[in-house]
């Protein structure tokens, strides 16, 4: 949200009058009216999340009650997922994105009774052991890759968060399908936290058409040697895990900023 505040300046006419040879009066000029802008954080107040959302990521978010099958553990046939809070972000900081910035609020119980992957994730996020270690645990969705991982407490939980993106075609990483993909659970383990919140680095390519240009920096993808993924995937996870917070758009730091505001209460 974004607040403006005019300071007015006094609008004052002064006729002066007997000008010579002019027999005509004249105005004074009326001083212009300043402007300062004050940006302000944007609150997401809706229950079960209280959340802020920093400056220039969004303007706000949309909130619902919903049952839809939700990102990564698509599987129609399970059916509809327990009734879950989904906040969509607002005007994002990145558009283009094939992925919705948002947030997905569920009660751990439900979530893990869905299926044996969901179970996997709440059992997972619940140990300590488990959030500490390194690579990102077998458990947590990592697309062909994960970079950039990192245990990530907010106010009332804890979690993992990196980089990925999702898709089983053999494709390149793309600024399109990037994103920062976070999980947690609250400290009594009621709630499950999810956020898919896009965000882009300039060594990667625009998207998967072949034909989009590599950047200064990039890794190129064999489209003809499909073997030599796990060697690209490597390549981009090193370079991804070396670049500075702000070398991706939006920052982690403003992302993690963000998740790290998070309440989740009823």
């Amino acid at each position: 949200m974004r607040i403006v505040l005019v300071v007015g300046s006094v609008l004052a006419a002064v006729l002066a009058c007997g000008l010579p040879g002019t027999g005509i009066s004249s105005l004074m000029e009326a001083p212009r009216a300043s402007t300062a802008t004050v940006q302000i954080d944007t609150s997401i107040t809706t229950p079960p999340l209280n959340a802020i959302i920093p400056p220039g990521l969004a303007t706000g978010a949309s909130s619902s009650v919903t049952t839809e099958v939700e990102f990564p553990y698509i599987n129609p046939s399970l059916g509809a997922m327990p009734a879950h809070s989904k906040y969509i972000l607002e005007t994002y900081a990145l558009g283009g994105s094939l992925h919705q910035p948002q947030v997905l609020v569920f009660e751990a119980e439900g979530y893990g009774q869905y299926s044996e992957l969901t179970r996997g994730v709440i059992t997972a996020l619940r140990s300590p052991e488990v959030i500490a270690s390194r690579p990102l645990p077998n458990a947590l969705y990592a697309g062909p890759f994960a970079g950039q991982i990192e245990d990530l407490k907010f106010r009332n939980g804890t979690g993992l968060r990196y980089l990925t993106q999702a898709g089983q075609a053999p494709e390149p990483i793309h600024n399109e399908g990037l994103f920062y993909f976070f999980q947690g659970v609250t400290t009594d383990g009621a709630y499950y936290i999810a956020a898919v919140l896009p965000t882009s680095a300039e060594f990667l390519v625009k998207n998967a058409d072949p034909t989009s240009p590599l950047p200064d920096g990039g890794i190129a993808f064999d489209y003809e040697r499909f073997e030599t993924l796990p060697e690209y995937f490597e390549a981009i996870s090193t370079k991804l895990n070396v670049t500075g917070a702000d070398g991706f758009a939006p920052s982690l730091a403003i992302l993690d900023a963000f998740v790290e505001s998070f309440l989740i209460q009823p």
